[in-house]
């Protein structure tokens, strides 16, 4: 990952994620699996709520107001099929 870093990056200046992102490939799977190890916030720990306002139908299923969600926010990160990786 450094090497591709010290290629990419003119080592007179900081790398930028914008910029820099499309050219480091490696260095952005790397970090991609070591977030989808370690979350950056608890959320096994810290659930976020959720509670619909409205009613509504998403996809064919019935959405009903005032429905109280919560979502598994680990399995997003830890399935590859989720993860889209």
């Amino acid at each position: 990952a450094q090497s591709e870093i010290n290629t990419v990056v003119v080592s007179s200046t900081r790398p930028t994620y914008v910029k820099d992102r499309p050219s480091l490939p490696y260095y952005e799977a790397i970090l991609v699996d070591m977030l989808s190890w370690n979350p950056v916030i608890p959320l096994s720990q810290v659930w976020i709520p959720h509670i619909t306002l409205s009613e509504d139908t998403i996809q064919g299923y019935l959405i009903p107001k005032d429905l109280y969600l919560q979502f598994d926010y680990i399995q997003r990160w830890i399935s590859p099929t989720l993860a889209g990786t």
